[in-house]
């Protein structure tokens, strides 16, 4: 049976987890979650869990209880698929899964389960996290036929409802055991919002009784209740026998029915902020979600109140639900909302019911949390004296300022002499209109300094050897052309796919280039300016910056900028240029150049550092500290891995 129980949101589970001081920077998500109680599959302790999870509305707790349920059942599947391919004696039995609803009906609860991905767990995709796969497994799986395919089946508690509704008992009857039959790999969703059952406190408790006890070993079924309140509307405070029953001690019954049975999950409104619930004293984990209102600004955030047996982390962190469509800087998406399409054959096979792009939800921890995590690694740390690298702006008596080994003005593989020191931190302060963009633009326009030389010294080399350079060209446009087939369904991801962009756009734009080294981009169906003249973009260039390729960590470096300014980072290449033209001899020849061949050059140099440099423009609105650090560490991430 499953060691945890998980919500499938890495960044949730791992505010749970089995020691946060011995954390690692490689652990791995399946490690978190709330500990069951006798999960070991040697012994026959155990014990059920009840979690409580309260909020207002519009905080997501319906979202929270549909991934539980659909995360639970799919790691008992495949629990039960690694006992069977190691042949253990224990076979794994799937349980049952009841998600009951007094307020939610199940066309709205569906079109939820759909657009979050979560009838097929093991495709969805998960951002942020390094091991993709890491929902449900330490190794990625092959994708097969077998993967779990889970249903969020409509039941009613007194028989047929439609023709696409079956009763509760139907699948009360079924025994547990094989889910690739079409009626165990399902979620039961229990509508009580279109039929009630009466009493449902009553019905609940029937419900639990008629449920068979899992045997030794056996994973529990879950039992999820969304929400208390509306039991309470309907039913009042008084039972079926007309005797006054307190909300307590309805859910105590409950919890005692379900003692080696379910495990059991509470949605709670909150009426009143701060009001203390009966649920937050009987349950083992309570999960309070929030809705702060700051600044004319809404932020979510969650706080573990309590976890009997359990470390975790304490403090309030916002979270973001997401639409999945992701955003954007320009042309270029953001690293922190990345856009997540359903793609694929076996997302092509769902309901139309289904949104273009898969939603998700993620936590950002704390500050406090980040910082504890950092004290808490068993790595040797930092350096006592890191290596002595300089990054410089490129402006001469500004340099000679700055920290430095001596005074150097060339660079010496790749690295500057003098500057700045790399592995500090420097503020540029001033006042307005005292020239700090473009100071910042100086200082990262250096990255490419040596990657200018490099694709210079490929233009000279390609010219002259044409056998390397017709193998090179065809290379390039094999790899071309799988990549228009994958271009209008996503952003580049890798750095092949980066260059095969810029061969492709070199294909589609007209390119002006004045002295100054200013540059505009033209559709080739428009017509130029009688000014300007349509680069000759050859297969010598094409050559070029496929051999080129990607931007070294030795001597090269990724630009990330981060502003309130209406900047992106095709302006920034364009702002890179007159800087990088006063360093690179090359640059000069080609900016003064007729020859139509040199302004291709040009071209191809600017949509390279384009697609190499990382801009995230920042809305104008309240930010938590917690979520701009998670804009920070996703930009650096998106550098890292160029």
């Amino acid at each position: 049976m499953p060691q945890r129980l998980r919500f499938g949101i890495p960044s949730f589970d791992k505010l749970f987890g089995e020691g946060q001081e011995t954390e690692t920077a490689n652990s791995s998500s399946r490690n978190y979650g709330i500990l069951i109680p006798g999960s070991n599959e040697d012994t026959t302790l155990r014990s059920s869990i009840s979690i409580c999870m309260s909020g207002p509305d519009g905080t997501g707790k319906t979202i929270m209880g549909l991934h539980l349920a659909s995360t639970y059942l799919a790691d008992c599947y495949y629990r039960k698929k690694d006992n069977e391919k190691n042949k253990k004696k224990i076979k794994v039995a799937i349980p049952k899964i009841f998600y009951v609803s007094t307020d939610l009906k199940h066309k709205m609860a569906e079109k939820v389960w759909l657009n979050f991905g979560l009838d097929r767990p093991e495709k969805r995709q998960v951002p942020f996290i390094e091991e993709r796969r890491e929902l449900h497994n330490s190794k990625p799986r092959q994708s097969s036929a077998s993967d779990i395919k889970i249903k969020l089946q409509l039941c009613s508690p007194f028989g047929e409802l439609d023709d696409t509704a079956r009763s509760l008992a139907h699948h009360l009857s079924l025994p547990t055991g094989n889910p690739t039959h079409k009626d165990n790999a399902e979620v039961l969703f229990v509508d009580l919002a279109s039929t009630t059952a009466g009493d449902d406190w009553g019905f609940i408790n029937r419900l639990l009784s008629v449920l068979e006890s899992p045997a030794p070993g056996q994973p529990l079924h879950l039992l999820i209740i969304d929400s208390v309140e509306g039991f309470e509307t309907l039913a009042g405070e008084r039972d079926a026998f007309g005797e006054t029953q307190e909300r307590r001690s309805r859910i105590a019954q409950i919890m005692r029915s379900a003692a080696d049975k379910c495990q059991i999950m509470l949605i709670v409104e909150e009426p009143e902020k701060g009001k203390r619930l009966p649920e937050d004293f009987v349950t083992d984990v309570v999960i309070r979600l929030r809705s702060l209102f700051v600044r004319d600004y809404a932020r979510r955030t969650l706080e573990i109140e309590k976890a009997r047996g359990h470390s975790h982390v304490r403090g309030q962190h916002p979270y973001l639900i997401r639409s999945g469509a992701g955003s954007t800087t320009g042309g270029q998406g953001n690293p922190d909302e990345p856009a997540l399409p359903f793609t694929g054959r076996f997302w092509s096979q769902g309901k139309p019911e289904r949104a273009a792009y898969q939603s998700y939800v993620h936590v950002c921890p704390s500050i406090h949390r980040l910082n504890r995590g950092v004290m808490n690694l068993r790595d040797k740390g930092r350096p006592a004296s890191l290596p002595k690298r300089f990054a410089a702006f490129g402006i001469r008596h500004l340099d000679d300022m700055l920290d430095g080994e001596k005074m150097n003005y060339a660079r010496k593989a790749g690295d500057d002499q003098r500057g700045l020191k790399c592995g500090t931190t420097t503020a540029l302060i001033g006042n307005a209109d005292t020239q700090k963009s473009p100071l910042g633009y100086a200082f990262l326009s250096r990255c490419f300094r040596e990657y200018a030389n490099r694709f210079k010294d490929e233009i000279e080399g390609l010219k002259s050897d044409t056998t390397e350079r017709n193998k090179v060209i065809e290379e390039a446009k094999e790899k071309v052309k799988g990549w228009s087939i994958l271009r209008k369904a996503r952003p580049p991801k890798t750095n092949e796919e980066r260059l095969a962009e810029v061969l492709c756009r070199l294909d589609e734009v007209y390119v002006y280039a004045d002295v100054e080294g200013k540059y505009i981009d033209k559709e080739p169906s428009s017509s130029p300016p009688s000014e300007a003249t349509p680069p000759n973009v050859g297969d010598l260039i094409k050559a070029a910056v496929w051999k080129l390729g990607a931007p070294k960590f030795e001597s090269d470096g990724v630009p990330v900028l981060l502003t309130t300014q209406d900047i992106n980072a095709e302006e920034l290449a364009y702002n890179f240029l007159p800087w990088l033209t006063r360093k690179v001899p090359a640059l000069q020849i080609w900016n003064r150049g007729d020859d139509p061949q040199y302004r291709g050059c040009l071209a191809a140099l600017r949509l390279l550092m384009e697609h190499f440099t990382i801009c995230r423009r920042l809305e104008i609105h309240d930010l938590p500290l917690a979520v701009f650090f998670h804009i920070v560490q996703s930009a650096v991430g998106a550098a890292q891995s160029i």
